[in-house]
Parts: C-alpha cells; structure tokens; sequence
C-alpha cells in the first residue's frame, strides 16, 4: 500500500538489531544512521511516500 512504513521500519529494525549483536554495540543515533545510509530498503518493498532524509529530520 502506498505510504506504508510498517515494512521499511521492520527492514531497519532487523539490520540494527543483527548489528548490534554481531558487533556488540548499542543501538544509537549513529548505528541508526549508519544501517539506513548502508541497508537502504529494496525499492521493490518501500512504499513509503518520503525519503530517508525527510523521515530522519523530523
């Protein structure tokens, strides 16, 4: 459905939380950044209506 963020938000959730466990560091701002500038969502399954640089500033 267009505008969904449920499926983007569990993408982002897996790749911090696999990160942090792997290399055992806390789950911040940074480890937050750093997933979604390195595991961007699969166009195929983003059907948010903002990019990833609107959601983050505000």
């Amino acid at each position: 459905r267009e505008g969904e963020k449920s499926l983007s938000h569990l993408w982002f959730d897996f790749h911090e939380q696999r990160l942090s466990a792997a290399e055992n560091v806390p789950i911040d701002d940074a480890l937050r950044a750093r997933v979604r500038r390195e595991f961007p969502v699969p166009k195929e399954f983003d059907f948010r209506m903002e990019s990833d640089e609107s959601a983050l500033s505000g």
